[in-house]
């Protein structure tokens, strides 16, 4: 089954990209691994980033999806400058990736949806190199696989697109494994999960349920669970949600696809209610914005589609205000940004 993603401003569960050349993926097509396709924005995903651990260089690791590729920026960086690193090759076995997280280790966490699997890499990765490790078959449960994060066990949590559940890995797996958890059923309130994110503190599991609910469970949920926080309704500002992120306070990130924004909420925010804060308006270059990252230590980064850039924001940053930082150029050579992590 065949759609269009951003074209007209149809949102489907994740992006089978065929046009390289095109910034944003204007063009491009979805393929879904299965029946169920929905119209919702594509990728989310984000590592535990309430903890501020760096664990290597003060980088930034971007997975570059039109290009099967995924890109190292110093954490600096600013304007057209040239990453410091580019994973690419077909070694890599990248093909539609769209997810990262880092582990502990620093080891890079990438999902290819058109694919069902996640492959992962050593640290500081590049060139034409294969995988150290392959997360993928029928025991698996990967079934287009949108959003990855870390708890601060190190068990691996996937969003799945395709089947509405979210898997749950131990630490270090490899192969054709089964999780050693589901969360998948009616009360889940799952629809076409994309960005997830741990609480490295309280072990809540955030993740954006469909285009417009955040749904968040408590620590070691499994099975057929109702969240124990919803955000949902009018009054959300959610308009088809990609990524999300917590800060080491608990408050809620959410890139939003379609309504050009990131909205912040409370740490105990449930039902129908505002944000606390919302980045909004021409200045702040916010075009069809994909993944998010936060910091402890003050930064928001989001990759953006249209045109192909990371913007930098204050994590305090409310309303129409300027990114203070912006990656954008040719040297760059983004193309369709997506997940994005910080070591």
């Amino acid at each position: 089954m065949q759609r269009f993603r951003w074209a007209s401003f149809v949102f489907l569960s994740a992006a089978l990209i065929t046009s390289a050349s095109s910034c944003g993926g204007h063009n491009s097509v979805i393929s879904t691994p299965s029946a169920q396709s929905p119209f919702v924005a594509a990728r989310p995903a984000v590592q535990p980033l309430d903890q501020d651990v760096v664990v290597g260089p003060k980088t930034i690791v971007v997975v570059n999806s039109n290009a099967n590729s995924v890109l190292t920026f110093d954490r600096g960086a600013n304007g057209d400058v040239a990453p410091t690193l580019t994973l690419k090759g077909d070694k890599t076995a990248l093909k539609t990736p769209v997810a990262l997280a880092l582990d502990k280790d620093g080891n890079e966490y990438v999902t290819s949806y058109s694919e069902n699997t996640i492959t992962v890499y050593a640290p500081g990765a590049a060139g034409n190199v294969l995988p150290i490790r392959t997360i993928s078959g029928a025991k698996t449960g990967l079934d287009g696989p949108l959003g990855v994060a870390f708890d601060s066990g190190g068990n691996l949590y996937v969003t799945n697109a395709g089947d509405a559940s979210i898997t749950v890995f131990g630490p270090g797996v490899s192969g054709n494994v089964s999780p050693i958890r589901t969360i998948s059923g009616a009360a889940t309130e799952l629809k076409i999960p994309f960005g997830i994110a741990v609480s490295g503190s309280t072990g809540k599991i955030y993740a954006v349920a469909g285009s417009e609910s955040v749904v968040v469970y408590k620590k070691g949920a499994s099975g057929n669970v109702a969240p124990i926080q919803r955000i949902k309704g009018a009054k959300t500002g959610l308009n088809f949600g990609d990524g999300i992120a917590v800060d080491g306070a608990g408050n809620i990130y959410v890139a939003n696809h379609v309504g050009n924004t990131i909205t912040v909420y409370a740490p105990a925010a449930t039902g129908n209610v505002a944000p606390i804060r919302t980045i909004d308006g021409a200045n702040t270059d916010l075009g069809l914005p994909q993944y998010i990252a936060a910091l402890s230590n003050g930064r928001i980064f989001v990759t953006n589609a249209v045109p192909c850039t990371v913007l930098v924001f204050d994590v305090g940053a409310n309303g129409n205000v300027k990114p203070q930082r912006e990656i954008s150029g040719a040297k760059t050579t983004l193309a369709n940004p997506q997940g994005i992590a910080l070591p």
